[in-house]
Order: C-alpha cells, then sequence, then structure tokens
C-alpha cells in the first residue's frame, strides 16, 4: 500500500510540475548542446591549428627542399667549377713540366756546348801534293756534336825519344793550340810533319780540351806507294778506347798498340 502511495505521489507530482520539468530538461539539454558546441568548437580549433601547424610544417619543408634543391645545384655548379680548374691546373702542371723539360733541355744543350759533352777528336796527316809522299800536315777530326775549345796539343816523336834518330820537323815534342774545333768536321791545320818512309813512324798525342784530355797513339808505315796507318784515342782518366782504326795490312790489332 506505501508503495503504491509512493507511486500515486511521484505520478501527481510530475503531473503538477511537468512544465517546469520540462523547462528544466530542455534548460539541460541546452546547456548539454552548448557543452557540446563548446566542445566541438575546441576540438574544430584543436583540428584547424592542427591543420594550420601541418600547413606550416609543409611549407616549411618545401622551403627547405627548395634550398636543399638550390645547395645541390650550387654544389653541382661549384663541383663543375672545382673540375674544371682541376683540368686547367693539370693543363698547367704540363705546360710547366713541358716549360722546365725544355729549360732542362736548353740548358743542358748550353751545357754540352760549353762542356764539349762528349765530344773528342783526333788527328792525322795530310799529304798536299801526289809527288811529295813525306811531307804533311796534321788535320783534326772531330767527333761529337758539340764543339771542342781551348785544344792545347802535346805531340811526341816517340822514335827520336827512344832512338835519339832525328826522323822528322820536331825536335823530342812540338806543342801548339787550337781555339775552336766544330763538331763533327775536319780542321786542317798549318803544321808540319816529315815522316820516314824506310821505318814505322810512332807519334804519342796529348790532347787536352774542355771535354777532358785524351791520349792519340799513331803508328805510320810505308808499304807498296802508300801510308798504312793505326790509331788509337784513349780518355786519358778512364782510359777508355774511344777510337781505333787500322788498316788491315797493318797487322794484328791487338798487337799493335800497348796494353
Amino acid at each position: 500500500m506505501k508503495l503504491l502511495k509512493h507511486k500515486t505521489s511521484m505520478m501527481e507530482y510530475l503531473i503538477n510540475h511537468s512544465q517546469s520539468i520540462i523547462i528544466a530538461g530542455g534548460f539541460l539539454t541546452l546547456c548539454g548542446g552548448y557543452l557540446t558546441y563548446l566542445k566541438s568548437e575546441k576540438d574544430s580549433n584543436t583540428t584547424n591549428q592542427k591543420l594550420a601547424d601541418g600547413i606550416n610544417k609543409t611549407q616549411q619543408v618545401i622551403d627547405l627542399t627548395n634550398k636543399v634543391n638550390h645547395l645541390n645545384k650550387s654544389n653541382e655548379t661549384l663541383l663543375k667549377t672545382n673540375i674544371d680548374l682541376t683540368n686547367l691546373n693539370n693543363s698547367l702542371i704540363q705546360k710547366n713540366l713541358e716549360v722546365s723539360a725544355g729549360i732542362d733541355k736548353s740548358t743542358g744543350k748550353i751545357n754540352s756546348y760549353i762542356t764539349g759533352a762528349n765530344s773528342f777528336c783526333f788527328m792525322g796527316i795530310l799529304f798536299p801534293t801526289i809527288d811529295n809522299e813525306t811531307e804533311g800536315v796534321f788535320y783534326f777530326n772531330t767527333i761529337g756534336d758539340f764543339p771542342l775549345k781551348d785544344i792545347h796539343v802535346k805531340i811526341l816523336d816517340l822514335d827520336y825519344i827512344q832512338t835519339g834518330v832525328f826522323k822528322n820537323m820536331f825536335d823530342i815534342e812540338k806543342s801548339f793550340e787550337i781555339q775552336t774545333l766544330k763538331p763533327n768536321k775536319i780542321t786542317i791545320t798549318q803544321f808540319p810533319v816529315k815522316l820516314n818512309k824506310e821505318k814505322q813512324n810512332n807519334f804519342k798525342i796529348i790532347l787536352s780540351t774542355n771535354a777532358g784530355d785524351f791520349i792519340q797513339e799513331s803508328k805510320y808505315r810505308y808499304v807498296k806507294d802508300r801510308w798504312l796507318t793505326a790509331d788509337r784515342v784513349l780518355n786519358a782518366k778512364t782510359k777508355e778506347t774511344l777510337l781505333q782504326r787500322v788498316d788491315p795490312q797493318f797487322g794484328d790489332p791487338q798487337n799493335i798498340f800497348e796494353k
């Protein structure tokens, strides 16, 4: 009974206050809608802010990408310029090496002209006339590509030294000087010599030049209306044989010259 009365009282209360309840419910609904609106507005603002931030970040990424692309292009330009400069530098180095080589070659050539390099000379006898087979003049034959200068010549008559028998126009020794001998040329002098047709004529010639000192041994033998010759030129310092020429009829070269 109490429960029934309670329910009846509740119904009466709701009926009597239905308008207030409806107003209160509407108010609550309005408040809920407003709160929902505020939440939605807040969420919308948050979303918009996130979108704006995303757009800003995207723009920043685009700007950064453009800068990177610009830097890459600048780097490519610098790299190409560096390659061009490297090639130019290599070309300049090559030119410098060529110029240096040319200078070294020119310097070496100048030095060779000054020092005579590997040039040397030897002496021979020229008979100016056919009818005079014993009296002639000395000549020089220069071997090499560079001139010889300040040539001092000393000629020893070995037969006179060894036997005391006078066989030519020299006493024991004759010396003379020549200023220059051109390369790969024969130079005829006015210095006379007289040979003995009856015996072998032996000379030792000492040649001092800008290219060094040389020793020449020369032997002359008259056989069947012609002079046979045997010549050997040594480097005075190293004793290296620079030239050896022997007429076949003269004999074995191994037995002609002193060891």
